[in-house]
């Protein structure tokens, strides 16, 4: 998490504008807050010992990787909310260590905690992903990822995934993790401001001309 919840300038890689599919999520986030409408997260069972000084210089080598991990957004006396990516971000993990609990206990803390960081908020504008390790014996833990739809979706979650077990492997075997290049997201916003919005609403508008019957929305048929 960002200490304080301060920025430092000369640790800012760009400023950037939303999507707009971005600003209707952050509109949901802002005006309904208990809402937990897009959030995400994912838990993984994994067998075998795991080395937390490598799980964490891995996930480090996963979020340099992907710019959408050191993301977090800011609206607050904007006349436009933005979203800043940094040069470099901590590992936002917390690790719990259940495995001298009793067996039966253990895995009720585990279900708890779960439970519980379903319910949890997450700050956009300091943490809007999380990472949870949990410890239930010496070769056996749970492994939780959340994250705000607002930085990726679910099929990039299994990327974010193999990428973090391909670095796990290769540090663990005192390999240096291959560097991927990525296109930036700025490339994509500079391709999309650029597309010409009046040739896509004349092609559909062209193409569904002769459509006159309406769509049914999903229904309780049973109810009718």
């Amino acid at each position: 998490m960002l200490k304080n919840n301060r920025l430092k300038k000369e640790n800012i890689q760009d400023i950037l504008p939303l999507t707009p599919t971005q600003e209707g999520m952050l509109f949901h986030y802002l005006h309904n807050p208990e809402s937990r409408q897009y959030y995400e997260q994912l838990e993984l069972g994994i067998t075998g010992r795991i080395e937390e000084v490598t799980f964490l210089e891995a996930w480090r080598h996963v979020i340099n990787q992907n710019e959408t991990l050191r993301t977090v957004f800011r609206w607050d006396k904007l006349e436009k909310p933005v979203q800043l990516i940094f040069k470099e971000f901590p590992v936002p993990v917390d690790i719990y260590d259940f495995y001298e609990e009793p067996e039966e206990k253990k895995y009720r803390l585990y279900e708890n905690m779960k439970n519980n960081l379903l319910q949890q908020e997450l700050d956009l504008t300091s943490e809007p992903f999380k990472i949870i390790l949990c410890r239930l014996s010496k070769d056996n833990c749970g492994l939780i990822v959340k994250n705000h739809h607002i930085l990726y979706d679910g099929w990039s979650t299994g990327i974010i995934l193999r990428e973090f077990f391909e670095a796990y492997n290769s540090i663990n075997k005192n390999i240096k993790p291959p560097l991927k290049e990525k296109t930036q997201f700025k490339e994509y916003l500079k391709w999309y401001a650029a597309q010409d919005r009046n040739s896509q609403k004349e092609f559909w508008s062209r193409y569904l001309s002769g459509i006159d019957v309406v769509t049914p929305l999903p229904y309780d048929w049973k109810k009718r």
